[in-house]
């Protein structure tokens, strides 16, 4: 299974690759990807594309210093926000896993400063996605989310 995480922040789409450690926590590392036109579901799936294909199973697990906020900074930076408490403020965001062909997108609602996945029921599920399908999903998740 490979994933990522999508933020629509404003009109702009900002990603990152999600892995697995070895004790099988999920993380989020480089690179972060921004997409400035929504109207580009060739460049926001492409992006997503490479993100997916960098996503890997039992990376090393994080020193201290890489968990939470400060091991988030690489996003914040890249996604031109200050920190987690705006990013959550202000963006909505969807979970993508591929597992083989299929592709899940999975809306969220926010939920303090955090996001919490909705029912199973709003997820897309799209297989063999070409970029123009994968950022059509995207865009289509974004509306889902609460």
């Amino acid at each position: 299974m490979q994933g990522a995480s999508a933020f629509l922040i404003g009109d702009r789409v900002c990603m990152h690759t999600d892995s697995t450690t070895v004790d099988g926590y999920g993380v989020a590392h480089e690179p972060a990807i921004c997409v400035d036109d929504l109207t580009n579901l060739i460049a926001i799936g492409e992006a997503l594309e490479d993100l997916l294909a960098k996503s890997r199973r039992g990376v090393r697990n994080l020193r201290p210093s890489e968990i939470g906020v400060q091991g988030f900074k690489f996003f914040l930076r890249a996604a031109k926000v200050r920190s987690w408490r705006a990013l959550v403020s202000s963006a909505k965001h969807v979970s993508i896993a591929r597992d083989g062909a299929t592709v899940h997108f999975q809306p969220t609602r926010r939920e303090g400063q955090s996001y919490a996945p909705l029912p199973p029921d709003r997820t897309i599920t799209v297989e063999a996605p070409d970029e123009v399908r994968m950022g059509a999903s995207l865009l289509e998740a974004f509306e889902r989310c609460e």
